[in-house]
């Protein structure tokens, strides 16, 4: 089995009414497919760059809030007086209002194209097994 490591992205989907998003991914082991679903819960943003067909994933996971500020500074104070991620006034504003909504922040890193980040209440992966 591949967990999520080299699976490719075959699309994802933002769900803004029902505050999720869903990223669909493959991996193909010989006559085995593996289909599997990375799903993120109660979203309060997210930012993917450089998306391309046929992204190979490395990994997602929880970077820690600490983390969020330092890694997307330039892309909050831009955000910052359009509401984005969410409605805030500071770096300490947003902290305080992720951690009272449960936030994590959940980065997505590939060997090849399709990078970011979701800030999310949970996570979950499902992996359906198809033969060939």
């Amino acid at each position: 089995m591949s967990a999520i490591h080299d699976n490719i992205i075959k699309s994802y989907t933002v769900d803004l009414e029902n505050d999720t998003i869903s990223l669909n991914t493959v991996y193909y082991n010989g006559d085995v497919r593996e289909e599997t679903s990375i799903e993120f819960y109660h979203v309060m943003g997210h930012l993917f760059s450089n998306v391309l067909k046929n992204s190979i994933l490395l990994d997602v996971y929880n970077h820690g809030m600490d983390h969020f500020i330092r890694d997307n500074k330039a892309a909050l104070a831009k955000g910052e007086n359009y509401g984005w991620p969410v409605n805030h006034k500071g770096h300490d504003d947003l902290i305080n209002i992720l951690k009272q909504n449960n936030q994590k922040y959940y980065v997505v890193r590939t060997s090849y194209g399709m990078d970011g980040w979701v800030l999310a209440e949970k996570m979950k992966i499902n992996t359906e097994v198809k033969r060939d």
